[in-house]
């Protein structure tokens, strides 16, 4: 009797003991998991909020690294003076894609009539392709009875193609009276590539002869463009018309005023200076060091006046709001009766933003006024 109590407590202590080596083997596996699952969730955290901040920082690096070789490149197109001269300087291109591609299109029209000094002259149906047709708009101008080439007449519209630095007239329209001082020039010709829309043409309103009362001048540009896109950034930087625009997530900033001119040159002589590239479509992308051929062909006088009342700019494009406001942006180095002005409350947000240069004092003054078209021709070289 005594021998089975022994025996049972001797199998109460063995089974206790196989009891307690199971529990200190359990716990090791379960720290072991506990840390696995630590290491786990602290990694996936720096991934998820590590990953985009890093990539941010990469992206910050590459924009002001672009922003900067965007300046030289302002730079070099700026320092063209002589036809024929030229420059190439090299991109340092780390991300992105770089490329020279259509800019913002321009039209830049004077009211030049001594007495008409209230006259606003504008173009409309040139901003989107294909244009086969001109809406030509005056304010207190004189007005038009007829269209150069199809008869004779003492106040005429004119349309003529601008070819580097001289215009051709085109007869091959019809004129029509829409409105008062409204008129609507329709190409008439066989050509079906013709569109308003593309290429440099001037619009004036003249006496049939050399004398002109108003010019509105449509201009095309190139641009240079870097975009980059990745998992946290939507950034382009465009250079055009000396400017350097950057695009970010669908805002505008403006990165270097235009190059336009208004002040006195000279002896009073105020000079537009318009700065367009022109070239084929060309690009690189990817870690390169891509050359950009920069090359004048030409300082090309588009009018000379003394007696400019107003000057309108009007501008098509992704980017032309940004253009406007940057006009008035230049307001604050400009003596205060000699600004830009919104032709009607935010003009710059209109399907066609634009804005008017006058002298007031108070009313319009005439000043004399160079209007200078600068052209360069441009490509990429990978």
């Amino acid at each position: 009797m005594a021998a089975a109590g022994a025996a049972g407590l001797w199998r109460r202590a063995a089974a206790t003991l196989r009891r307690w080596r199971r529990e200190d083997a359990i716990t090791p596996v379960v720290g072991t998991s506990m840390i696995l699952v630590i290491t786990v969730l602290g990694m996936a955290a720096v991934l998820f909020w590590g990953t985009p901040t890093l990539q941010r920082i990469q992206d910050r690096g590459s924009i002001v690294g672009m922003e900067g070789e965007f300046d030289e490149l302002r730079r070099a197109s700026l320092e063209l003076s002589v036809p024929d001269a030229s420059r190439v300087p090299t991109v340092s291109l780390e991300d992105g894609a770089l490329s020279l591609e259509d800019g913002t299109r321009v039209m830049v029209a004077v009211a030049h009539d001594a007495t008409q000094a209230d006259c606003d002259w504008y173009v409309e149906g040139w901003e989107t392709s294909p244009s086969t047709v001109l809406d030509v708009r005056g304010t207190d101008c004189r007005t038009a009875t007829d269209h150069v080439g199809l008869g004779a007449c003492a106040v005429c519209v004119e349309v003529e193609r601008v070819t580097g630095s001289s215009t051709v007239p085109l007869t091959q329209v019809s004129f029509a009276t829409v409105g008062a001082q409204h008129y609507r020039v329709t190409y008439t010709g066989i050509d079906p590539d013709f569109d308003f829309a593309d290429g440099d043409w001037a619009v004036r309103l003249t006496d049939g002869g050399d004398t002109a009362y108003a010019s509105a001048w449509l201009v095309d540009q190139k641009r240079v463009s870097w975009r980059l896109s990745t998992s946290v950034s939507d950034v382009s930087l465009h250079l055009e018309g000396g400017a350097v625009f950057v695009v970010d997530s669908g805002s505008f900033f403006l990165h270097r005023p235009p190059a336009i001119r208004e002040q006195a040159f000279g002896s009073s002589d105020h000079v537009v200076r318009l700065v367009t590239l022109l070239g084929p479509d060309s690009g690189s992308s990817g870690r390169s060091t891509p050359e950009v051929f920069l090359g004048l062909v030409g300082n090309h006088v588009r009018l000379s006046t003394t007696d400019a009342t107003q000057l309108r700019y009007a501008f098509s494009g992704d980017v032309a709001e940004a253009w406007c406001q940057s006009l008035l942006i230049r307001n604050d180095a400009l003596p205060s009766d000699q600004q830009y002005a919104l032709p009607g409350a935010g003009t710059c947000q209109d399907a066609t933003p634009h804005v008017v240069y006058q002298h007031l004092n108070p009313t319009p003054q005439p000043f004399p006024l160079e209007f200078l078209h600068v052209r360069i021709t441009s490509s990429i070289q990978a």
